[in-house]
């Protein structure tokens, strides 16, 4: 995904792999060029609402969203025919459905509530898949 980015020249890089991933950036699952989001450290500052919980997925998408979505590019498992420049997910996901950004607790065990109740059995739309064989990933 990171070398398909680069040799497309955005400036920013997104993922989205998980049903729940359907806004326009996730934190943790994005990033950029120096200088791609201009005079980033002043925005943060100036966010009101940067403390409190989900503070950094509202300040992506309401701040850095409309500075970067036409020089982005991102790799989608889900809803690609939603944002601009998504592209299928470039490699098949394992059987156990593992997924960026997945959360694991503190004996490195992964959150099955996120696989379970979202991607298990769940198939991946056809026109987000790199390969139509690819039904879940």
């Amino acid at each position: 995904a990171v070398a398909e980015w680069i040799a497309s020249g955005a400036k920013i890089h997104s993922i989205r792999d998980h049903p729940n991933h359907d806004r326009p950036l996730n934190g943790g699952l994005w990033g950029g060029t120096k200088r791609s989001v201009p005079g980033i450290a002043r925005r943060i500052d100036e966010f009101a609402n940067k403390g409190s919980y989900g503070g950094d997925l509202q300040f992506l998408n309401s701040v850095v969203w409309p500075i970067v979505k036409r020089d982005q590019l991102s790799h989608d498992a889900y809803t690609c025919h939603k944002y601009p420049n998504a592209r299928p997910f470039p490699t098949k996901r394992p059987t156990n459905y593992q997924h960026v950004g997945q959360v694991f607790n503190d004996r490195d065990e992964p959150r099955m509530a996120d696989i379970n109740g979202f991607i298990r059995n769940r198939p991946i739309p056809p026109k987000c898949r790199k390969h139509p064989d690819w039904k879940y990933g």
